[in-house]
């Protein structure tokens, strides 16, 4: 069985690129608390504006070419658009969808907290973004996404890369001897690794900074999944308490890489297949939302449910009183994604718009002359 980094180099394992503290900048560094810290740049970070920049060379690329219907300065404002289309839509989606208890006591968090993000919601916010831009240049809003859906796939493939760095979204349990398969660090809402005691009783570590000095204690955290205390370490003391020690997953799926294969490469590779192909307008967009519904359901299958949601069916079963099958948030979504793609390509076919006959949309800089 292999352990993710973090627990084979400990507290010298970071993600986190550059942040400030302590009255300075550091560099792949972290105080030992959190409190004083703002981080500049991570690989969480780091990966979304991969995904960003990479939407810009090839929108760059195909407008130059003529198959992207729109000017080369408009290229930027998508650009824009598309940074704040994921970053609102990604983190209002989690936070209406995946965790609202916590953000209604903790809404400072919304804000501060950038780790919660959810990939449906930065689809969902593109969308949104696309469609307000749209209706302003009256350029067609499939041809947009056409454009755009490539490097979001490809971009996917950053983001789960930093998930699997992090050790957050990892899978369910499996059998120990898989060859891949890998124990993660497990921690609470915040990024706090969790603890137990010998009674393998699980805590949190909550720190504080009443009148100015830092403190650190223990809160009782409960565990619904298959856990281990990390006892090849020596145990830690929180501020003076009992023995404690890491707690880590059991063997365990990386369903992170899983999803980068399927949706990083596979579901691009299918799609810039399709776009190669294609005259239609719309035919790669609707391609991308069953594509990515469907590399997205599969590794569900293998994924650890969030631990706040559970399988999220099991609400409309106690409600209505008929057996459904155990569906997570995600696959839930992904649904509603595969029968707008669906939706799209039956229009489509019925209603064929050719790439080649858009029209190039009214420059607003050009004045007229006399």
């Amino acid at each position: 069985m292999i352990d993710h980094p973090a627990i084979t180099h400990g507290s010298d394992y970071t993600t986190i690129i550059l942040a400030w503290f302590d009255g300075g900048l550091h560099w792949f560094d972290t105080p030992r608390n959190h409190l004083d810290m703002v981080v500049i740049l991570d690989a969480y970070y780091l990966s979304y504006a991969l995904g960003i920049s990479l939407a810009w060379i090839f929108a760059q690329r195909w407008q130059k070419q003529g198959k992207f219907k729109v000017h080369s300065w408009q290229v930027y404002d998508l650009t824009l658009i598309s940074i704040l289309g994921v970053l609102l839509g990604a983190k209002t989606v989690y936070v209406l969808f995946y965790h609202l208890d916590y953000y209604i006591e903790h809404p400072e968090q919304i804000i501060t907290n950038w780790s919660g993000m959810a990939s449906h919601g930065a689809i969902l916010g593109l969308i949104a973004g696309y469609w307000l831009w749209s209706r302003a240049t009256k350029v067609s809003l499939l041809h947009i996404v056409d454009n755009t859906c490539i490097p979001a796939a490809m971009g996917g493939m950053f983001i789960r890369a930093a998930n699997f760095l992090n050790g957050e979204l990892y899978g369910r349990s499996c059998d120990p001897d898989l060859p891949w398969a890998m124990r993660f660090p497990m921690r609470d809402e915040v990024g706090q690794w969790l603890y137990a005691d010998a009674s393998n009783k699980v805590y949190s570590v909550v720190i504080d900074q009443p009148d100015g000095k830092i403190t650190q204690h223990l809160e009782p955290y409960t565990l619904n999944e298959g856990w281990m205390r990390l006892t090849e370490r020596n145990p830690v003391k929180i501020e003076g308490q009992m023995n404690v020690w890491p707690v880590v997953t059991d063997a365990r799926h990386p369903s992170q890489i899983y999803q980068l294969i399927l949706t990083g490469i596979v579901l691009t590779t299918v799609l810039f297949m399709i776009r190669k192909r294609s005259t239609r307008v719309g035919t790669v967009t609707g391609a991308f939302f069953v594509g990515y519904g469907i590399t997205r359901i599969i590794e569900e299958l293998f994924r650890q449910p969030d631990q706040q949601l559970g399988f999220v069916t099991r609400y409309l079963s106690d409600a209505f009183g008929i057996e459904m099958p155990n569906l997570s948030m995600g696959q839930l979504l992904s649904l509603g994604l595969i029968a707008a793609g669906l939706l799209i390509l039956r229009y489509r076919a019925k209603h064929p718009r050719l790439i080649a006959e858009l029209p190039m949309p009214i420059d607003p800089r050009v004045q007229k002359k006399g």
